[in-house]
């Protein structure tokens, strides 16, 4: 089979660089991509804005651009590596606003957060980092932001949807994810839940975020009769 299905690659509406995306399944206009080095900007417009800061629990305040150009200096090797053997499929992370003509801009995030069980972390973490890519009982996370300009429009719920049922169940054997949502990011929760995600723990007191102590809702997904591949 060939691995870098369901990709596209090398659209006539996208620059000459060999760039895969993955299409969403419903918002036919938006895609998801690998990060790109003109990124950084984006990560300072919106990790500073008040809809969206409020929610990222590592995040500084305010944030700098050298701060987010540090960050993709951290990040992009590591995905630009993944590239190479698309069928360690690592490498989609970008939400692209994808329009008939050519023209792009980064509307939000999907963030590799450390894969662990908060009562089990550091177990956790050995154990994924013993595995080979693609072994079912590698234990995921995601995180996640959307440009407020397309909250209430349903994308962040079809980017979940197209990446477990168009990619990481069938490509990389995902089975089991836990993430963590800040308490009272409600939008956030029924996103996860729109796609089989359920509350697994409250972690009281996770930490202080802009100097308020806030609770972590851990919610976990698990592969069910109804995701089974054919």
């Amino acid at each position: 089979m060939d691995m870098e299905q369901p990709f596209q690659i090398r659209s006539p509406h996208l620059d000459a660089a060999k760039e895969p995306f993955l299409r969403l399944r419903k918002h036919r206009n938006i895609i998801l991509t690998p990060p790109r080095d003109n990124d950084a900007p984006s990560f300072v417009k919106y990790f500073n804005d008040s809809r969206v800061y409020p929610w990222m629990d590592s995040t500084p305040f305010p944030y700098l651009l050298e701060q987010a150009e540090g960050l993709m200096k951290r990040v992009k090797p590591r995905f630009d590596a993944a590239l190479k053997e698309l069928e360690d499929s690592v490498g989609i992370r970008d939400i692209q606003n994808y329009e008939p003509l050519p023209s792009r801009f980064h509307t939000g995030e999907l963030m590799n957060t450390n894969a662990v069980d908060w009562d089990r972390k550091a177990q956790n973490e050995a154990e994924n980092n013993s595995r080979e890519a693609g072994d079912p009982d590698v234990l995921w996370s995601i995180g996640d932001f959307l440009a407020p300009s397309h909250h209430g429009q349903g994308i962040m719920s079809d980017v979940l949807d197209t990446l477990l049922h168009d990619w990481a169940i069938p490509r990389m054997g995902v089975r089991r994810i836990l993430l963590g949502v800040v308490e009272g990011n409600m939008s956030s929760v029924r996103v996860f839940e729109k796609n089989g995600f359920h509350l697994k723990q409250m972690v009281k007191d996770y930490r202080k975020i802009r100097g308020e102590t806030k609770n972590l809702q851990v919610m976990e997904w698990k592969l069910g009769q109804e995701d089974r591949l054919a």
